[in-house]
């Protein structure tokens, strides 16, 4: 299965967002790293989940922590990528980063924004035109604007949320599961 776009799904806490949004060809799943965060993954949550999913790249998301709690969540979670904000992007780790931002004038301040595989933009589409940066939208999309923004702006792709299960086993997709079947190609 593809998608028209590549798709980031973060704050991913339970087996069943994990193997749906693998199966649905999702690019990368998120996984929210910081303890004490409603949505944290404990390392042993992590490699539960992780287990039963392939093709997909794993991010660990750091939000606001330190390089140092950084490196040493590193000896302990499998990850393919990191995700941080603007204030701490000077990790590191070897690893492809996604940088968090507010707005693309942040970008100027970065010294060297090559280093970054993408910038996640929490902002509306209708500012995004021709960035020049690999972007990734995650503005709480509707399916009904999500095929014209990715078909109007210059983004990469669009960062979606997992959400919690009702009970284990027991999940409600929703908008998540209209955003990607919205997405689907035949190819």
């Amino acid at each position: 299965m593809a998608l028209r776009t590549l798709v980031k799904v973060g704050e991913i806490t339970n087996l069943s967002d994990a193997r749906y949004c693998a199966g649905m060809g999702v690019d990368m799943l998120g996984f929210n790293l910081n303890p004490g965060s409603e949505t944290y993954v404990s390392p042993e949550q992590f490699k539960e989940m992780t287990n039963w999913v392939s093709g997909v790249r794993l991010v660990g998301e750091f939000g606001d922590a330190t390089p140092e709690f950084i490196e040493k969540a590193l000896e302990q979670y499998e990850l393919d990528m990191i995700q941080v904000q603007t204030s701490n992007y000077s990790t590191n780790t070897g690893l492809p980063l996604i940088l968090e931002i507010n707005d693309l004038q942040e970008v100027e301040n970065i010294s060297n924004p090559g280093e970054i595989e993408y910038f996640l933009l929490e902002h509306s589409a209708q500012f995004i035109d021709n960035l020049g940066y690999p972007v990734l939208l995650g503005n709480d999309l509707e399916v009904d604007e999500v095929l014209t923004i990715i078909e109007s702006t210059s983004i990469r792709g669009i960062a979606l949320k997992g959400s919690f299960e009702e009970k284990p086993g027991f999940k409600d997709y929703d908008q998540l599961a209209d955003i990607l079947e919205a997405l689907e190609t035949d190819d």
